[in-house]
């Protein structure tokens, strides 16, 4: 290194990545999820829509963002494997085995 330049340290608290990254994509599912019940009630109140087949439309929304929800964690926990993986940071596991 050259003299008088400092090398920059990257500090990163890996579970409060992890919490951020999660709460990021849950926030924007529930987001998706309340323009669409806005969408539905509009429909109902201008007929356009049943009653009846809004509540099958919202709980088949409910349970389509209940399923992306869950796919997106995976994919968000996956994703900080890896880099905590690429980074060389030692995880809970790690540390289990090394006592």
């Amino acid at each position: 290194m050259a003299k008088g330049k400092k090398e920059k340290v990257l500090k990163i608290d890996v579970g409060d990545l992890l919490d951020q990254a999660l709460v990021l994509g849950s926030s924007l599912v529930y987001l998706t999820k309340d323009s669409a019940d806005t969408i539905i009630e509009e429909l109902e109140k201008r007929d356009l829509l049943s009653p009846e087949k809004g509540r099958k439309l919202t709980e088949s929304i409910k349970k389509s963002f209940s399923e992306r929800k869950e796919k997106l964690n995976a994919r968000v926990k996956e994703k900080l494997r890896k880099v905590i993986d690429d980074l060389g940071i030692a995880t809970k596991e790690d540390l289990k085995k090394m006592k």
